[in-house]
């Protein structure tokens, strides 16, 4: 059993990640790497990690991670379409656990949770689950 109560042994390749962003929407940790980043000098591995931070895993750290699950996540945000969104989100998400998130949200005006206060699970799938932290 991890510090974190995640089950090593059940879920090996689990991964999670909080989000850094702390801007009013955090909805700037779903930019994905581009120009302006570059010219400026930014590494694309800084820039997600920045946004993104590793805080469990039992198979990488915070300096091995490649963020490469991040990074696909992050680009298909930026680049779905209404359509795309609606006929792929079951590659990247679990459906139903992310309306009953939403669902969540919105009953406690949670909006925070929207963003600086969610943490996205990844069990190995590249199926994403938000999880709720800091609900004051």
């Amino acid at each position: 059993m991890s510090p974190f109560g995640y089950d090593n042994n059940l879920h090996p390749n689990l991964l999670v990640y909080e989000i850094n962003s702390n801007s009013d929407t955090s909805a700037g940790a779903f930019f994905k790497f581009g120009e302006t980043e570059a010219s400026n000098n930014i590494a694309e591995i800084e820039y997600y990690k920045r946004d993104f931070n590793l805080i469990y895993s039992a198979n990488r750290t915070t300096e091995s991670d490649t963020m490469s699950e991040i990074k696909t996540l992050v680009e298909w945000v930026a680049v779905a379409g209404q359509d795309l969104f609606r006929d792929t989100i079951d590659e990247h998400f679990n459906r139903e656990y992310l309306f009953r998130y939403l669902l969540c949200v919105l009953f406690i005006a949670g909006v925070d949770s929207l963003g600086k206060n969610l943490k996205l699970q990844n069990f190995g799938d590249n199926i994403w689950y938000p999880t709720f932290y800091d609900l004051d």
